[in-house]
């Protein structure tokens, strides 16, 4: 029995209005309706669907860069949040690499003026100033970097620096055993370089700290030379302030004193060195030179070895000091790559003269 006619119109317009649910159906249904458009989507039935993910990949809007970590996350956030800041950062970098150290200065007081609760500011003022002798600047500097960042071994090592060039020793000797604390520990600050140096700097201030008290003892037995070495002394800083001086009154430049000052420290040194040794050869018994060659020390404690070992690259250490580090960490102390217990090897050369310079000097050496 067949419907009424208005029941087969019904119908009719009922299946018009269903879906094609094949691939190909949508692909002609998408391709009517992309053609008003003008896409060049789906205009061929015969899309494949590689072609189709790739096509819907193009047509996606660009996303953002991913950030790798929350680390930078928070610094693109502060970029955002501080654009003056970083601007001012930036140039003061700018100017600290083509030694401009009086602009990176005033750059990076600018944008510690921006925001001060950021350490690393801090320690690239202390640079500038580093640079152009600022002394007193460079600990304050320092001190306030890493009263935010305790464990800043860029800062303690400006921190020692400057102290000893005021000639502060003990307290730069200090600053430098924290710098080298945190340069071996760190897998991120240190490397080969870092830690050299500021072994080498460690040494530098625990000898000038044995100098003062060499210094002292020996003016004890000698008034004469005592009174020789304050004259040499008084006359060497009126001449470094008469170049300051001529510093701040714009005569010379930043670059021009210091070099004047390199010249002059070394000539002073020279005229000490000399007198010393004029009083030492009238006297050798009581001005005797006492002093402990690099080489006999050990690069972790900075103490005089007695059973030296050698690593891979060369490197000799504290046998006891070095495998305690290893049992902490398995790296070389200054190379930081991987080295075993089983790979040292006795230095025996070095041990004899170890021993034979201990038992010529066993009077004083165990002071140092």
């Amino acid at each position: 029995m067949t419907p009424p006619p208005a029941a087969q119109k019904k119908q009719r317009r009922r299946s018009d209005a269903e879906p094609d649910h094949t691939f190909r159906g949508r692909a002609r249904n998408r391709s009517g309706s992309r053609e008003r458009t003008g896409s060049p989507i789906f205009e061929d039935e015969d899309v494949s669907e590689e072609e189709v993910r790739e096509l819907r990949k193009r047509a996606q809007p660009p996303s953002r860069p991913r950030v790798e970590t929350e680390q930078d996350e928070g610094e693109l956030r502060r970029q955002r949040s501080y654009p003056k800041l970083y601007r001012k950062d930036s140039r003061g970098n700018a100017c600290f690499k083509n030694g401009d150290y009086e602009g990176a200065e005033v750059y990076y007081s600018q944008a510690i003026q921006k925001n001060s609760s950021n350490p690393l500011l801090f320690t690239n003022r202390a640079m500038a100033r580093n640079k152009l002798e600022k002394w007193d600047g460079v600990i304050d500097d320092c001190i306030r970097s890493i009263e935010q960042m305790p464990e800043n071994m860029k800062a303690f090592h400006l921190l020692s620096q400057a102290q000893l060039a005021v000639n502060h020793p003990n307290e730069a000797l200090s600053s430098a055993l924290k710098a080298y604390e945190y340069c071996t520990k760190s897998t991120t600050q240190t490397t080969f370089s870092n830690a050299a140096l500021i072994s080498q700097h460690v040494l530098k201030c625990k000898k000038r700290k044995w100098e003062i008290r060499e210094r002292e003892r020996i003016r004890r037995r000698g008034n004469l030379l005592s009174e020789l070495e304050e004259t040499l002394e008084r006359s060497y800083k009126q001449e470094v302030d008469a170049i300051d001086a001529r510093t701040e009154s714009g005569e010379l430049s930043a670059s021009t004193a210091h070099e004047e000052k390199t010249e002059l420290q070394a000539e002073h040194e020279k005229k000490l060195s000399d007198l010393r040794t004029a009083f030492a050869l009238s006297d050798p018994s009581a001005h005797e030179i006492r002093e402990v060659p690099d080489y006999l020390v050990d690069g972790i404690t900075f103490e005089i070895m007695h059973d030296p070992v050698v690593t891979n690259n060369g490197r000799s250490y504290e046998r006891a000091t070095l495998i305690e580090h290893l049992k902490r960490s398995p790296t070389d102390p200054l190379t930081r790559e991987p080295l075993k217990i089983a790979e040292l090897r006795p230095n025996l050369a070095l041990k004899e003269a170890c021993q034979e310079f201990m038992e010529s000097n066993s009077g004083w050496i165990y002071d140092w």
